[in-house]
Order: C-alpha cells, then sequence, then structure tokens
C-alpha cells in the first residue's frame, strides 16, 4: 500500500476507523447535523471488494475488534479503544497538512496491525465500504456506502468528461463571421460571453450530448432529461452567480419551457438524476438503471463527524440532501476542450460545448 495519498484517499481510512469508534451510523438531519435519535448498530465493517477484503468484526462485550482477512476462519483481536486512538490522530493529520498528498507516518503501524492493504475504491466503482447493521427488526443486512468527505476540497457527484459535454447549435438572424466567432471565443468569462451573444442576436438551440451512452443513461431516467439538463447548463453558463442546483431548477420551473402543468415536474427529474447517479450511474459506461450503492452516502465532515443519508430507509431525505447540497461547477476549459463556437463542415453548422460538472457545496443549514 502506498504511504503518500491524498485528502480525499485519507477520508476513507478515517471514516472506516472512525464508525468502528462510533459503532453506529447515525442519520443526519436536514441541516446536515447528526441525528442523535436515529442510528444504527455497525455488527461488521468490510474494506475492500468481494475477492479480495479485510473484515472487522465488532465484539462489544470483549470491547475488541476481530480482524479476518477474506474468507479465512483465523483472526487477530484489537482493543476497540485504539480505532479511537487512531482515527482522532488521523483527523489531526488530515486537518493540518498541506499540500496535495501527505504520509501519516504515525498510524503506518497501525494500518499494518489492522491489515489494511486498501484505501481507496476503484474508480468505476462508487460503492467504498461496506457494513453490516441491525436495523433493530432482527435482521441484521449488508449494505454499500459511498463516502463524501469535506475535511479537504468540496467532493464531487458528477465529475467532468467530454462524455458530459453538452453540445448546442447556435443560431443568428446575421452571417456568424469570422470576426464575431473570434470575438466570442476570445471572451474566457461565461456570462460575458452570453451577454456577446445576445449584443450579437445569436440564441443557442441544444442539438446533443457529446457521449451517446451518457444520453442513453440519462433516458433510462426520463426521456425528456437530456433537455432539461441542457435547459440548466445553459442557464448556469448564461448567468453571473446561480450555480445550486435547487435555484436553478427553481429558475427552470417559472421559465416551464416544456409546458408542463406539474410543479413539480422539473425538481423530481432532477432528484432522480442526482440520486442515480449518487447511487451508481457513470456518464461514460452502458448503466443498467440500478443501483451500485445499496446504502446511502456516509458524510465526514469538517469537524470529524459522520452523518449518513440512508437511501435505503430514508429516499427522500436521501434526495433532499442531494437537492440541497449540490452546484454546477465550470470545469477547466482547457483541459476538457469546451467553452468555444467551432464550425462543423458536413452540417455547415457552428456549435458550442458546454460541459456538465456537479460539485457538492458547503454543508450549511
Amino acid at each position: 500500500m502506498k504511504k503518500t495519498k491524498n485528502k480525499g484517499e485519507w477520508s476513507e481510512l478515517y471514516a472506516l476507523l472512525k464508525i468502528i469508534d462510533d459503532q453506529n451510523l447515525y442519520a443526519g438531519d436536514d441541516n446536515f447535523k447528526k441525528n442523535l435519535d436515529i442510528c444504527f448498530p455497525v455488527l461488521e465493517v468490510f474494506n475492500g471488494d468481494d475477492l479480495n477484503f479485510i473484515r472487522y468484526q465488532l465484539d462489544l462485550k470483549n470491547k475488541t475488534v476481530n480482524v479476518y482477512v477474506n474468507n479465512s476462519l483465523d483472526s487477530i483481536s484489537i482493543p476497540i479503544d485504539q480505532f479511537s486512538i487512531y482515527s482522532n490522530l488521523l483527523l489531526e493529520i488530515i486537518k493540518n497538512s498541506k499540500g496535495r498528498s501527505f504520509e501519516a507516518a504515525a498510524i503506518e503501524n497501525f494500518i499494518s496491525q489492522i491489515s489494511l492493504s486498501r484505501i481507496a475504491s476503484s474508480s468505476s466503482n462508487k460503492v467504498d465500504i461496506r457494513a453490516i447493521v441491525d436495523p433493530r427488526d432482527g435482521n441484521p443486512i449488508k449494505l454499500g456506502f459511498s463516502i463524501k468527505s469535506w475535511l479537504g476540497s468540496l467532493p464531487t457527484l458528477l465529475n467532468p468528461s467530454k462524455a458530459t459535454h453538452f453540445i448546442f447549435n447556435i443560431q443568428s438572424s446575421n452571417p456568424l463571421t469570422k470576426s464575431i466567432v473570434d470575438g466570442a471565443n476570445n471572451i474566457r468569462n461565461f456570462h460575458q460571453k452570453f451577454l456577446y451573444f445576445r449584443e450579437h442576436q445569436m440564441k443557442l438551440s441544444f442539438s446533443h450530448i457529446n457521449s451517446q451512452i451518457f444520453h442513453d443513461n440519462l433516458t433510462l431516467i426520463d426521456s425528456q432529461l437530456p433537455q432539461i439538463l441542457a435547459f440548466l447548463v445553459e442557464d448556469y453558463y448564461s448567468s453571473e452567480k446561480v450555480v445550486k442546483v435547487s435555484e436553478l431548477v427553481s429558475r427552470l420551473a417559472k421559465k416551464n419551457p416544456l409546458d408542463c402543468n406539474n410543479q413539480y415536474f422539473y425538481e423530481k427529474k432532477i432528484r432522480d438524476l442526482l440520486s442515480k447517479v449518487a447511487l451508481g450511474m457513470f456518464p461514460n459506461t452502458i448503466w443498467d438503471g440500478y443501483n451500485s450503492v445499496s446504502g446511502g452516502h456516509i458524510l465526514v465532515c469538517k469537524n470529524g463527524e459522520l452523518i449518513t443519508y440512508l437511501y435505503i430507509y430514508f429516499p427522500q431525505q436521501f434526495e433532499n440532501y442531494l437537492f440541497r447540497a449540490t452546484k454546477f461547477e465550470t470545469a477547466s476549459t482547457s483541459r476538457y476542450d469546451f467553452g468555444r463556437i467551432y464550425f462543423d463542415a458536413p452540417t455547415k453548422t457552428h456549435y458550442i460545448k458546454l460541459n456538465l460538472q456537479i460539485r457538492f457545496s458547503t454543508l450549511s443549514t
């Protein structure tokens, strides 16, 4: 296991230690605070995948954690209070460390002692950790969770890529001369760019999504979702300060471009999108419509507390958390190659690519 890791990777290890220390998964409330009245006792925690994993079995009677490697019947026992000591130590290391990645030498021996060979999850799997919890009905259940940490940079929900480009054709009553196109492309600020579009009577019309796979994944949720997202993407880039998903959706509902009579139509479609992305859908991977994350999200807050939004038991609260805590963000235009007008010779049409990225915002009431 590499010794140097970024804050996100260390946060996953911290979450594992902290879950065992807490001995419970505490639900989050509507204000992103721990709800002490709703908790689920943790019986076992798993780090790894189905073929290669470490199992941590909590023995509260003896105040120990039994550590098993894969399906071995042999185990080592670690005093449970050690997980409290080292989770607190790791939290301070994460908070005080500078730079993109760093070592945590003070906990290296403990990491070896608990047989931890893996921290960060695969980029192709949104399940970061698994746990057997007791829902207090006599039927313990094994659930998979995605971990989102606020200890470093704000976490992302939908990462930017060329697959998440929304492509618009540019319509104008006047010829789009090279001078006009160059003038638009020389403007870096998107709000100013859209003011330039209006000044030159240029309008955008949604054409398609750059990735057919992403388009098809979206239509599994709803056939109109590509167009709904295109409305939101255009509004985000053209507005000056509106970035929160909830605010963008509210603006769209007032405009009601699809002439829908149900006032909850747009919000529900975006809530469904956020949930499906959070629970397993990737933009450029063919998706079967099912969730790979069975439990929900475990949040590592800036103060080190863990709160859990359990989709399996409280789906509406899970949606509320996603809807209220996410925002659109502009990725690097040079890295992902978007934001410039270009001419497509076969169709004799001018287009512009606008990228969709969704990031979590600062947790606030």
